[in-house]
């Protein structure tokens, strides 16, 4: 999937999720060059649901829209907690509270490496 069509996937679901009273406080696409794979990691607003509800809650999103989402799948969502330590970095280096579209190539934050990634919304 191409790095804009990841971004508009990603923050129509941002926004979705926003409108349901559940805000995401971080949200990133990572990419893992080994099985060449994005993943949408989602840091849950605090309180967060069980990974289950948040889950089912991503899936009744796309599937009621799927064609909006162009190629997302609930499997490319990965529930990921704040203490993370790429989360954690992230928080560290840089704060966008609403929704952005920023590029990281070869970024160490900290002690922690980003071979690639796109930052939609850093809010720790």
């Amino acid at each position: 999937m191409d790095q804009g069509a990841l971004v508009k996937a990603g923050q129509l679901l941002l926004s979705k999720l926003d409108a349901t009273g559940s805000p995401p406080r971080v949200a990133l696409w990572v990419h893992d060059s080994d099985p060449d794979r994005w993943s949408l990691w989602v840091v849950p607003k605090s309180p967060a649901p069980g990974p289950t509800d948040f889950y089912k809650q991503v899936l009744q999103i796309i599937d009621k829209d799927r064609s909006a989402f162009e190629g997302l799948d609930a499997s490319d969502v990965k529930v990921v907690s704040e203490s993370n330590p790429t989360v954690r970095a992230l928080g560290t280096f840089m704060h966008v509270p609403g929704t952005g579209d920023i590029r990281l190539h070869n970024v160490r934050m900290s002690d922690v490496f980003l071979p690639d990634g796109i930052v939609l919304r850093s809010a720790l």
